[in-house]
Formats: structure tokens, sequence, C-alpha cells
């Protein structure tokens, strides 16, 4: 479900006295490590059609950390895969916890989903846990839908595909962000996005989504990447 138009106007003319459930903690949840104990708390309306949460991470001893997401916090059902959404180390609706960004002797990567609209992915924010300081973002988009989260790497894609004609879909790539070693925000690979849909989708045609290339989805063997021209012709 997505906020509704009405939902935006309201959140904007209420006055503050009428927007008291938008202080009210939706969910609230702990993940334990070594020496150290982190709170995740979704602050939000309660009305899920004026969905506009805040995430609020604490740690005794730090100071608070508060941030919202573009589009307001989607739940991890719609936001994520179900086989991807197994691995949270949080029972959350909200919060995605994975150390696999960082590998089992690392930090905690969080992240935040905001809602999507129309036909483009919604926002996407990762914030690396640091133990006595304020989270660090490491990863930040407005238009971003992730697919799977490896070892320093988020893989996902800045696009959605559509489907037309016979069997043809919109050419509109992976693309993975790679982690710094040493801190600092993920950065694209344009050499690592390039393997990754050449292994895992019908071919590479540039980072970006391409009207002269298509999927041809109705392929005998496999889906493959072709020039629309040429897909036209063969498959009418």
């Amino acid at each position: 479900m997505r906020p509704s138009l009405a939902a935006l106007v309201l959140a904007l003319v209420l006055p503050a006295a009428a927007q008291a459930d938008h202080h009210k903690v939706l969910e609230q949840t702990e993940y334990r490590t070594s020496g150290t104990t982190y709170t995740f708390a979704v602050v939000g309306a309660q009305d899920p059609d004026a969905n506009f949460p805040r995430l609020k991470i604490s740690e005794r001893g730090a100071p608070d950390f508060s941030v919202s997401v573009t589009g307001g916090m989607m739940d991890l059902t719609e936001a994520l895969s179900p086989d991807l959404a197994r691995t949270n180390l949080l029972r959350s609706h909200y919060v995605f916890l994975s150390r696999d960004l960082t590998g089992s002797g690392g930090p905690p990567v969080a992240f935040a989903f905001g809602w999507a609209f129309a036909s483009s992915p919604g926002a996407v924010l990762a914030m690396r846990l640091l133990r006595g300081a304020p989270p660090a973002v490491v990863f930040q988009s407005e238009r971003f839908d992730v697919i799977g989260v490896a070892h320093g790497a988020i893989i996902g894609r800045e696009s959605t595909a559509e489907i037309f004609g016979r069997c043809f879909e919109t050419y509109d790539p992976f693309a993975v962000f790679r982690l710094a070693d040493r801190g600092g925000r993920a950065a694209y690979s344009l050499d690592l996005s390039r393997r990754y849909n050449l292994q895992h989708y019908a071919g590479w045609a540039g980072r970006r989504p391409s009207e002269p290339y298509v999927v041809v989805r109705c392929n005998p063997a496999k889906p493959i990447l072709m020039t629309r021209r040429e897909a036209e012709k063969l498959y009418r």
C-alpha cells in the first residue's frame, strides 16, 4: 500500500496537536553485540495511509541518531525478497540489519527503505553501526531496488524493467556498489556491475537503461540482449 495523496496533503496542513500520532512508537527492537546494545525505534503515524515514521537508533553512552527516508518507511515484506528478508538480524518490520557487507568481524549495517512510486524504485538508506558514535551513512539513493547484499557490495537496480510487445523487456541493468575498505560511502563499480550482468542478466550494454536495446524473454535457451530493431524482425 502506498501513501495516498490525501495523506500527503493532511500531513502538511494539520496543526501539531492533530499530528500527535506522528510521535507514536510503531516498533522498538534491540540488537545485542559484543559489549553494547543498539535500540531501534520507529516513530511515526499510527494511520498506515500517512506512514511517515522516523528511525531512531540509540546506544548507551552515544548520541541518539534519528533519520527519515524519502517517501516514508516501507515494510520489509514489500522492500525485500523473502530469501533476503530471512537473513535479517533484527525482528523488525522496517529495519534490515546485516553483517554481510562488512564480514563476520565487521560492524553490522542497518538498512531502511522508502516507498516506491509509479514504476520507479524507492529510496534506500544504509548506515554502518559504530560503537560509541552515531551511525555512518554508507549508501543513500532516492531510487534503488536492493536485491542482494554480499561481502562488501550492495546489488540492485536503479530503474524498473517494463515488459512490452510479444516478449520484450526494457534494458534495465543491475548495479553493484562496492563498500570502501576503510570506511566511507559505497561507490558504483563498473567492473563488478558488468560482470554481474553478464553472469545473472541477459547481457551488458552499459550502466544506464538503453532504448535501442531490449531483453528478449522468449528466446528458447535463455533471455538474451538484442538491439530493438533486430529483435522486432526475429520475434514478430
